[in-house]
């Protein structure tokens, strides 16, 4: 992406390309720390939160909302992931993305018409504890949140909010 495109970026924009950047290099570094192993032993991460509103490398900001870093880290040591990504997300042809919606209880089932990097789930004007956020889809793939801290009443899938790579990219 180049500098006149970064700049033409709002501060939502540009927060969220932030933290993909935050998400790649984590969950890229640590598989890559995770396959040198015995000669590498481990990932020392700085730094684990903020202890005020602030922009910073942390993955958990100073309301206790897991960063992308943290949904990299889970998924990088959870499931001892070492496969690196093959590609820059700058290479990727991406196609716009048509994401379906649905509520089941108190879990956000999330489909797509293609293949989507980075989808952030968020709420209009509120704030969601997810299972799982910054992640990758697939076509006809579909992947369940768990809302950890609202009611099935308290929250409609109407005000999810969903932005990919894509919308960024091609902005």
């Amino acid at each position: 992406m180049d500098s006149a495109k970064i700049r033409g970026l709002d501060l939502e924009e540009y927060t969220y390309l932030t933290q993909c950047l935050q998400y790649y290099i984590l969950k890229n570094s640590i598989a890559i720390h995770i396959s040198k192993q015995p000669k590498t032993m481990g990932t020392l991460l700085w730094q684990l939160n903020d202890c005020w509103p602030v922009t910073s490398w942390s993955i958990i900001d100073h309301y206790k909302r897991p960063k992308a870093g943290w949904y990299a880290v889970k998924k990088a040591f959870g499931n001892n992931e070492t496969q690196t990504d093959s590609i820059y997300s700058r290479k990727l042809n991406l196609i716009k993305p048509e994401f379906k919606l649905s509520k089941k209880k108190n879990l956000l089932v999330v489909e797509c018409n293609t293949v989507a990097k980075y989808v952030f789930v968020s709420l209009k004007d509120d704030i969601l504890d997810l299972s799982n956020n910054y992640f990758d889809i697939s076509k006809n793939e579909k992947v369940v949140l768990n809302i950890k801290n609202k009611k099935e009443s308290d929250w409609d899938v109407k005000k999810v909010k969903i932005i990919s790579l894509y919308d960024i990219l091609n902005k």
